[in-house]
């Protein structure tokens, strides 16, 4: 489906079974709500996340609210699912392409990146800012979501600008947001559209 699937209570669902009903702890007495969204990558339905709660007076209302939020959280799965499918078909190439010419070529490429980001104001020779330096390269070159979190003061936002200025859209303007300052009921949208 396009949205997520909301089925006020179970027992009168013809599309659940009695064995179905059984294992939620569906009963005439007993109201029990299903819940279930789909996860895409990109237009692709690759699986669903589903949700039953026993229901109480104030379920109809809740309802709604828990149907969004798991679709949101649907979303965030398959973008994940889709990273993960990413990351593994490069790691997997670049396994392949290790003993050609080639991979000394990216290597001269991700060193000349290296250096154009210590310009940027990450200076440093440790292992793991070279893996920082490294996952920059890669997530600046694809269109996915990045969440950076970390202590005030730790260079989030020097890494936010170093995978901006490597990306495609390094030529759009750079949007930082403070999410700590908006209000609940804003960040929602302000997030997730």
């Amino acid at each position: 489906t396009d949205g997520p699937l909301v089925v006020e209570s179970v027992a009168g669902e013809p599309a659940f079974s009695a064995a179905d009903r059984e294992l939620l702890g569906a009963s005439d007495s007993v109201r029990v709500s299903f819940i279930g969204a789909p996860i895409r990558i990109e237009a692709r339905v690759v699986g669903t996340l589903t949700v039953d709660r026993i229901q109480d007076d104030s379920s109809s209302l809740r309802l709604e609210y828990d149907a969004r939020l798991l679709a949101m959280v649907a979303d965030l799965v398959g973008q994940t699912v889709k990273l993960h499918r990413l990351f593994a078909c490069d790691r997997e190439r670049l396994l392949v392409d290790k003993d050609q010419p080639q991979k000394v070529v990216e290597l001269g490429v991700v060193a000349r990146e290296r250096k154009k980001l210590h310009a940027h104001g990450i200076i440093g020779d440790s292992a793991a800012l070279s893996g920082l330096l490294e996952k920059i390269a890669v997530v600046a070159k694809s269109n996915s979501t990045v969440l950076l979190r970390g202590e005030s003061g730790t260079g989030k936002e020097l890494v936010a600008k170093a995978i901006h200025e490597f990306s495609s859209r390094a030529k759009r303007p750079f949007v930082k947001l403070n999410c700590a300052a908006l209000p609940e009921t804003v960040l929602e949208s302000e997030l997730f559209g």
